[in-house]
């Protein structure tokens, strides 16, 4: 910062000196050696000037790029460890099936036949699918059926946007997500969402509510695209609500919206953006371990920028 206000002193001197010669040029009668000499010094002037404009516009955007690998600060809960083997459960459930001739959800699909893989990977690439008759018709019911469960408790439906610029991207992701995770729309600086997340939480950047309008909550459904094992895009139904950053709200919100078997996740394996996360596990039969979805919590201390 101190960089940028002796940047920005400095080019406001070299902007009077630019002022102070042209005035003497227009009120200049000597000769016209003198008045080139007085034109020159203006030239240089602007330069100098157009030289630290530029110089103060690439310190700002290093110390953009800084603050953006500062991470939240965690709530006093979270667990502290860089092995996910040390999640903690927080509560959960039932009990998991084991024995017998369970399917994972890729045979199922196959036996049912309601996907269409290796036309899929024909048509899109590694891990394409076509959803067929059943299949089609179950990603919407369930779509459908989550958005209806919400709405009735309070949420208010949105489908979001799902290509944003990197400057709102940047407001709720961090730099290493860019390359590791998103999709670039080449030449123009956007890129395909990971999560309705994303957009959900640039939807208010700049505005400011009043305590009695809080909490305010939204299911948010999109089709996802992501760099990852598994699937390149999906749909997804997503919660996001703000809450008041006094007391308790967010963190009470944050228990209101989980359910099931619930693990605290570590402080070494949250991101940026995260005070807190649970993952909320169903059983994988194929891996043979719980495994499913997250939650996450944020404080009013990230992303600062998006509100």
């Amino acid at each position: 910062m101190k960089h940028g206000a002796n940047c920005g002193s400095t080019w406001t001197r070299t902007g009077r000196s630019s002022t102070s010669l042209a005035r003497r040029l227009e009120s200049s009668g000597q000769a016209e050696e003198e008045a080139q000499k007085l034109m020159d010094g203006t030239n240089e002037s602007k330069k100098c000037q157009a030289a630290m404009e530029a110089e103060e516009r690439e310190a700002k955007a290093k110390l953009e790029a800084k603050l953006m690998t500062i991470g939240n600060i965690l709530h006093e809960s979270v667990p502290v460890s860089d092995d996910e083997a040390n999640n903690v459960l927080v509560r959960g459930f039932g009990e998991r099936r084991v024995g017998g001739k369970l399917m994972n959800h890729v045979d199922l699909c196959i036996a049912t036949d309601i996907v269409e893989f290796k036309k899929g990977v024909a048509a899109s690439g590694g891990r394409g699918f076509y959803l067929l008759e059943e299949g089609a018709l179950l990603n919407e019911a369930l779509q459908r059926f989550c958005i209806a469960f919400l709405r009735k408790r309070g949420y208010k439906a949105i489908r979001t946007p799902h290509i944003m610029t990197k400057e709102a991207m940047g407001k709720c992701a961090q730099l290493s997500q860019y390359d590791e995770e998103l999709y670039k729309v080449e030449g123009e600086g956007k890129f395909f969402i990971a999560t309705a997340e994303q957009p959900l939480a640039v939807l208010h950047q700049g505005e400011q509510f009043h305590p009695d309008q809080l909490p305010i909550r939204y299911v948010g459904f999109s089709t996802c695209f992501r760099k990852e094992a598994g699937s390149h895009e999906f749909e997804k139904v997503e919660q996001f609500c703000i809450t008041s950053p006094d007391g308790n709200d967010s963190w009470e919100m944050h228990e209101e919206m989980i359910a099931g078997h619930v693990v605290s996740v570590v402080s070494g394996a949250l991101n940026n953006s995260a005070a807190k996360k649970y993952d909320l596990q169903g059983t994988s039969v194929m891996l043979k371990l719980y495994r499913l979805s997250s939650k996450e919590a944020r404080n009013d201390l990230w992303p600062e920028k998006a509100w």
